[in-house]
């Protein structure tokens, strides 16, 4: 970078540092379009691109670890694995839930469960980083979340929206990465209150926001003319993104309250129906990534109990919102996506809970191109490992990305000379990942 950054007055350089605390800097310094800059130009796998219909997704994610064997993948022979929670029958012949998830037991012939889904990360920090990224942590280098490759790659459909949102905070998440802080999620606190911050203050008028706005303006020219870089361009992007959203008649798409009652209603009254209500809203809106999670799966103590509490959530919150997408007519453009960080172990310990398992779990996939009533993939009588059809984080992301039609081995270069990434994975596994195509219609 130009040494003369280091010279800025101390009001540009505390500025700049804010902002960029406020936005979760990313360190990008450059795209290398095009997958022939993977591995020196190695053969690279082939699949039909865009065989998906989805325009936005709908990422639920499980966090804590949730039970494949209480829950999608149950095991009701071995009664030692299985435990209090039984199976009950699904709308697919053959095909069994645990008896927790009756509502979604009647609409497994609207979406494909994926039963194994592997890898080998038990910590839960590390777990959640490897299904969100499809990377292993590592020093030096914060990879994208799949929403912030989604929001880079797939040109918005609202241009007054943001591409990816995520409800509750950023701690812990890698959010955007080492892509510009453009591509980050906007976060919102509470999906009641929706997004915050956007009236102007106290008895401002819009012609006193338009004047300091032309003010900020001329200064961030100034600035860009003097330290002209990738980083600082994109907090300019961002800026601008800010002032067309509070403009936008489309704001009103972050107010669940505009909702008929009867409508919250089968959501439920908590963060995680009304935000998977707020989803809805959002995905009708044109915002392309939403990420929605449900805690409290971490079951090592009492975990029958625990997984039947988080269960009727799930089960009431999930079969409203795929009725929902159905009936506005969004589903077939609207990938929604269940997964967790790993599942549990076939052991029950003698605390009745159920420990780490990223061995073997399981994932539902609906809408968006998905074919209905379908099961992908096998583990064992015991669930403890995967026998066929098994799954990586990464795949898991590249079907994500497939659903919406974009280049899973587009490559991008954080820094200079340095690894290449792509959504199927790094430039060194790239020949391995496929997305699963056989799920699409």
């Amino acid at each position: 970078m130009n040494s003369d950054l280091m010279k800025l007055s101390a009001f540009s350089r505390r500025c700049f540092v804010e902002r960029a605390a406020k936005s979760f800097l990313g360190v990008s310094l450059g795209s290398l379009a095009g997958r022939a800059l993977a591995a020196g130009g190695a053969n690279l796998p082939d699949y039909p691109k865009g065989k998906g219909k989805a325009k936005s997704i709908i990422y639920l994610f499980m966090d804590g670890g949730m039970s494949h064997l209480d829950t999608l993948d149950p095991k009701p022979e071995k009664k030692d694995v299985q435990g209090p929670i039984g199976a009950i029958q699904t709308k697919i012949p053959g095909v069994q839930f645990g008896s927790v998830l009756p509502k979604l037991a009647q609409r497994a012939d609207k979406f494909a469960v994926v039963r194994s889904l592997h890898h080998t990360m038990g910590n839960h920090e590390i777990g959640k980083y490897k299904v969100w990224t499809g990377y292993e942590q590592q020093t030096g280098i914060t990879h994208p979340a799949m929403g912030a490759w989604v929001a880079k790659q797939a040109e918005r459909l609202n241009p007054n929206l943001p591409s990816y949102v995520k409800m509750g905070g950023l701690a812990g998440h890698p959010a955007n990465g080492f892509f510009e802080v453009k591509h980050a999620p906007l976060p919102i606190t509470s999906p009641t209150e929706g997004i915050q911050n956007v009236k102007l203050r106290g008895e401002m008028t819009m012609d006193e926001f338009r004047r300091d706005l032309s003010l900020a303006q001329r200064i961030d020219r100034n600035f860009l003319a003097r330290f002209d870089s990738k980083q600082v361009r994109a907090y300019g992007d961002l800026y601008k993104d800010a002032i067309a959203m509070m403009t936008s008649k489309d704001l009103g798409a972050f107010d669940i309250g505009k909702e008929p009652k009867e409508v919250q209603q089968r959501y439920g009254d908590d963060d995680f129906g009304k935000g998977c209500l707020l989803a809805r809203r959002l995905v009708e809106h044109g915002v392309r990534f939403v990420e929605v999670s449900l805690g409290g799966w971490d079951t090592h103590t009492d975990n029958h109990k625990g997984v039947a509490d988080r269960a009727k959530t799930l089960d009431g919150v999930l079969s409203a919102l795929l009725d929902d997408l159905a009936a506005k007519g969004l589903i077939d453009s609207t990938l929604v996506v269940l997964t967790t960080e790993f599942g549990r172990s076939p052991k029950i310990d003698e605390y009745a809970g159920r420990n780490h398992f990223p061995i073997a779990y399981s994932s539902i996939l609906a809408g968006g191109g998905v074919q209905g009533g379908q099961v992908h993939g096998k583990t064992s009588a015991d669930g403890s490992y995967v026998v066929d059809g098994m799954i990586r984080p990464w795949e898991l992301n590249s079907t994500i990305a497939y659903a919406l039609g974009l280049d899973i081995y587009n490559m991008e270069m954080p820094f200079p000379g340095g690894q290449l990434f792509s959504i199927a994975g790094k430039d060194t596994q790239i020949d391995k990942a496929q997305p699963l195509t056989n799920l699409f219609s």
